[in-house]
């Protein structure tokens, strides 16, 4: 079972990736720094999560997603920068869905 403070921490980093989120969504978001943002608050994540492999699988897809984003010239093939950052935001929630999971496998 982890301490106090590193559910704390969780905790944390699920408000992190909430407002990761928001950032990604918003067509007035550098798409550049929602992407640092975001591939920063991933490792931060992965890190303080150890043996979450269904939750690092999930982590996984939320970064190739915004690969994905960052790469204008897909965005046509995917339904158009928009839809591309509707994928990634979605991506995102099921990642703190993960992560809410594994902070309660962890209790």
């Amino acid at each position: 079972m982890e301490d106090h403070g590193s559910k704390a921490k969780l905790r944390d980093l699920t408000a992190s990736f909430e407002e990761a989120a928001r950032g990604v969504a918003s067509p007035n978001e550098s798409r550049g720094s929602a992407a640092n943002r975001l591939r920063s608050v991933v490792a931060q994540v992965e890190a303080a999560t150890p043996g979450g492999a269904p939750l690092h699988a999930q982590l996984d897809h939320v970064r190739r997603w915004l690969d994905a984003l960052e790469q204008p010239t897909d965005h046509a093939r995917f339904g158009g920068a928009a839809r591309v950052r509707e994928h990634v935001a979605l991506q995102i929630r099921l990642a703190i869905s993960a992560l809410e999971d594994y902070i309660g496998a962890t209790e």
